[in-house]
């Protein structure tokens, strides 16, 4: 830990000595949620095999970061040495903290089917089911579907274009 790290009061970064991985993203599991192989509540290390994150935030409380993997169009979040958030950054760039032009990714799901920018609004639920909530307005559609604390969220921007996926804990 350096010292403006001290000062700051962060915490170091766990990824430091991770190599540095430029393989596609594995496939994803819906239920239970996995990401290869990759569990919501799992702790940092199990996302070792992603390799070295282009960005590591580290929060202020013990257990907390935020790994971007920018290329593969990928956020973690950890709270308290656990995964509590996966987000896929699908499509467009209205994506928070997105860079025009930034990578996107394709997301293949374990039956073979695939997210991507152009999945639609009906395909997420001919994919997923009858969602728990739709909420729209003039520039966005988020697709809600919740299971106990597990929750997926999928933001459409106003044509309709698949921007994020989000599988999250809500604790």
């Amino acid at each position: 830990m350096g010292f403006l790290d001290f000062l700051l009061r962060r915490q170091p970064d766990p990824t430091r000595h991770w190599p540095q991985e430029r393989d596609p993203l594995p496939t994803v599991r819906v239920a239970p949620f996995e990401l290869g192989k990759l569990r919501l509540g799992d702790g940092i290390e199990s996302a070792r095999f992603l390799g070295r994150p282009d960005k590591c935030h580290r929060g202020k409380l013990p257990g907390c970061f935020g790994l971007d993997f920018t290329e593969k169009g990928l956020r973690l979040q950890f709270e308290e040495d656990r995964l509590t958030e996966v987000v896929f950054r699908t499509g467009y760039d209205t994506f928070e903290g997105a860079a025009e032009g930034q990578p996107t990714c394709v997301v293949r799901l374990e039956d073979g089917s695939r997210l991507s920018q152009s999945t639609s609004v009906a395909d997420v639920e001919r994919y997923f089911g009858p969602p728990t909530k739709i909420e729209a307005d003039e520039d966005e559609t988020r697709v809600h579907y919740q299971q106990g604390n597990f929750c997926m969220d999928f933001e459409f921007n106003s044509t309709g274009e698949l921007g994020s996926w989000t599988a999250y804990l809500d604790e």
